[in-house]
């Protein structure tokens, strides 16, 4: 209780940077494709690019929607005082664990065999890749165990699911690299890199 009185101020001013941060870069990304025509139904050999793209977009905006409902409760927190540190560190691991879904629906080829699209790199047009989605899970990892506050004890089930997420993914969905050689080794380094960031999370609270 006494920790949580403690880093509970860090925890509220922290995660509303990373609410105004996030609101704003998904913002400059809808933008950006905008500005480029992304979203044209021309731009892509089939329908089903298309239909990838944007299912992609709304997942943009769901990303940019996570991002000011957090900025918003973290500030209403910093003006009255609404909720105790303990809700607060629930709260903010379950916004964590809700953004791992959102990051992946938002990468094109995971969206695209989510629709029943064998083959997304076709559909959109362009030869499609595992690096955003798993850098996206490195910065998700880095975040929530270097920047919030959050008790190992509370942020574990984040932990369990940014282990398991992408080696399930590629089994359930396939990758776009579409090799054992390829994909088993980033599943073993982001687990790695999961395991080392708990170990120094747990090693900061005693």
């Amino acid at each position: 209780r006494g920790f949580l009185q403690l880093v509970s101020p860090s925890l509220v001013s922290n995660a509303l940077a990373i609410g105004v941060g996030v609101s704003l870069t998904a913002i400059a990304g809808i933008v950006g494709k905008l500005a480029m025509g992304s979203y044209s139904r021309d731009r892509y050999p089939s329908e089903d690019g298309y239909l990838i793209q944007a299912y992609s977009m709304i997942f943009d905006i769901v990303l940019m929607m996570w991002g000011l409902l957090l900025s918003i409760s973290m500030k209403l927190q910093q003006l009255i005082d609404f909720a105790s540190p303990k809700v607060i560190e629930v709260g903010m691991t379950f916004m964590i664990a809700l953004a791992v879904p959102i990051v992946i629906l938002g990468d094109r080829w995971y969206m695209g065999r989510v629709q029943g699209v064998v083959d997304p790199s076709g559909a959109v047009g362009r030869s499609l890749s595992d690096i955003w989605l798993v850098m996206s899970l490195n910065m998700v990892t880095c975040v929530s165990h270097t920047v919030l506050p959050i008790r190992w004890c509370t942020l574990w089930p984040v932990e369990v699911l940014m282990a398991l997420c992408y080696p399930l993914l590629t089994n359930i969905l396939g990758s776009p690299e579409g090799l054992l050689e390829a994909d088993l080794p980033v599943s073993l380094l982001l687990a790695a890199l999961v395991a080392i960031s708990a170990l120094g999370k747990r090693g900061s609270e005693d």
